[in-house]
């Protein structure tokens, strides 16, 4: 238990409220400007919101940037980043990335901006990137996946316990990182809300000793803003949230048993006017303006399941009502009741041992996709959640020769925006996993095959198409339906703001809401 004392000194601390930067006119920025030891590199290319953040960055050289997609955060990144690098509060920036997708996004920023700031994208294997990490020691910028990161700073070994070669973190791995990087952007930063995972306790380390730390994203948490804390943690240690999340919760939140007996904390709603004061101490808020974005005509279409789905279906429901606490049994049958409501189940082969798939010999599901695309007039992205489901759009649209673009995993993504834009005909198949950073604003339809369970990353997936200066004044978001299924329940705790399955596991909900 937290003292209330603890509790009332972290509140009444001193703060300063970056939210008085959005009160800066133009003169007052240039005032601003004027202070700084260098003029700053490319602040012709800013918009006047990126300006403020700019100026706030140069000033403080550390705090989160929530800036809502079509708000520039990478182009600000790399502003920040040189003037940072000419002033010689930095030699060398780690850029961190969701997926390999987004380091194209970022290469293609660099050329577009800032042609003359030298960048590497590290590829292959760790070994290889440590290589080229200190061959090219002059560059400025490097830009790694928050995967490729732990996996950097990860050493192989045997396990006796699991049988096999495991990655351990390496002790000395961290600390020739921490040696090499001074300066840290972490994009789409919700990667590191978890503080028990690696990318957090690696980046940490880093921030100790960097010149300049950013945090970005539009999305940094869905309804639960305990997704707060590690983020802002690495960017200030604690100035705006606490110095542990034991405080933060016992500030913010309220516990209650759930339904597994543990402790569940809900969000005080009456504090968010005090949570937006202590955020304002190292983070500022631009949503996108509204008057620039499409109209989003949310559509809904729905199926009902075959019945031999349906008494497969039924198996897996009993299956994860009853495994009463076994996070591995009851994630394998959530993921089983989502597969067959999409036409496949997929399981081990007992002889080979390697993944197969049993696919229903009716998808109405499917037929339903296949017969809407049909139908479309316009460009349409069409987004699966499991790797098969991909599988069998393309297979079908390559049967129907419906011209379209199959990206069946990130690796293959690098050049997907300037793909798609560039062809004027193709739709666009991918999985919502390469959904962080791209812009697909040519798109007039998007297609849920499978929504993702995460509700922050629907928001980021949406946010592909649903953008600010977008060519159509109205966009369509389809959502493929089987009824009675998981696929309704997703949905509906999308509106809420929460995962479904977390929910689930949290004990937040009952298992039995599928009956």
């Amino acid at each position: 238990m937290i003292p209330s004392k603890t509790i009332k000194a972290f509140i009444e601390q001193p703060r300063r409220d970056l939210r008085d930067f959005k009160k800066l006119t133009r003169k007052d920025l240039e005032d601003e400007i004027d202070k700084l030891p260098i003029d700053p590199p490319i602040w012709e290319k800013l918009s006047f919101r990126q300006k403020v953040c700019f100026v706030i960055g140069a000033k403080f050289r550390r705090f989160a940037a929530f800036l809502d997609t079509g708000e520039g955060k990478t182009l600000l990144s790399i502003a920040l980043i040189r003037y940072c690098y000419r002033a010689k509060y930095g030699n060398k920036a780690l850029v961190l990335v969701p997926y390999k997708v987004n380091k194209n996004e970022w290469r293609e920023e660099i050329l577009k901006h800032s042609p003359k700031t030298t960048y590497l994208v590290l590829s292959e294997t760790s070994d290889l990137k440590w290589r080229d990490i200190e061959e090219n020691d002059d560059v400025i910028i490097v830009i790694e996946t928050y995967a490729g990161l732990a996996r950097l700073v990860s050493e192989k070994v045997y396990s006796k316990k699991h049988k096999r070669t495991v990655l351990k973190p390496s002790y000395e791995l961290v600390k020739k990182l921490v040696n090499t990087f001074d300066m840290l952007v972490m994009d789409e930063s919700n990667a590191v809300a978890n503080h028990m995972t690696l990318p957090f306790r690696v980046c940490r380390q880093l921030s100790k000793k960097a010149g300049l730390v950013l945090a970005l994203t539009g999305t940094p948490f869905g309804r639960n803003p305990m997704a707060l804390w590690g983020q802002m943690f690495i960017v200030d240690f604690g100035q705006s949230l606490g110095k542990t999340l034991g405080v933060f919760r016992a500030t913010f939140f309220k516990e209650s048993v759930n339904y597994w007996g543990g402790i569940d904390y809900k969000f005080d709603r009456k504090k968010m006017p005090l949570l937006h004061k202590m955020l304002a101490h190292s983070a500022i808020r631009y949503e996108a303006d509204k008057r620039k974005m499409p109209e989003a005509v949310e559509i809904t279409k729905y199926v009902t399941l075959p019945g031999d789905a349906q008494t497969y279906y039924d198996r897996a429901k009993e299956t994860i009502i009853s495994a009463h606490g076994n996070y591995k049994e009851m994630q394998n049958a959530f993921i089983r009741m989502r597969q067959i409501s999409s036409g496949f189940i997929g399981y081990e082969d007992d002889e080979s041992g390697e993944s197969a798939k049993f696919v229903f010999d009716e998808k109405p599901k499917l037929e339903l996709l296949l017969s809407t695309i049909e139908s479309l007039s316009h460009k349409a992205v069409i987004f699966h959640d499991f790797v098969f489901s991909g599988q069998l759009i393309h297979k079908e649209l390559k049967r129907m020769k419906i011209k379209h673009i199959y990206l069946p995993n990130v690796k293959d993504s690098e050049s997907v925006s300037k793909m798609f834009a560039d062809d004027p005909d193709s739709h666009l198949v991918m999985s919502t996993a390469g959904a962080y950073g791209l812009n697909l604003q040519p798109a007039k339809y998007l297609l849920f095959y499978e929504r993702p369970v995460p509700v922050i990353l629907y928001t980021q997936v949406r946010r592909r198409v649903e953008r600010q200066y977008s060519p159509h004044d109205i966009v369509y978001l389809y959502d493929f339906v089987t009824r009675n299924t998981t696929d309704e329940k997703i949905i509906e705790f999308h509106k809420e703001g929460k995962s479904l399955f977390e929910g689930i596991i949290n004990g937040q909900v009952s298992p039995k809401i599928f009956l």
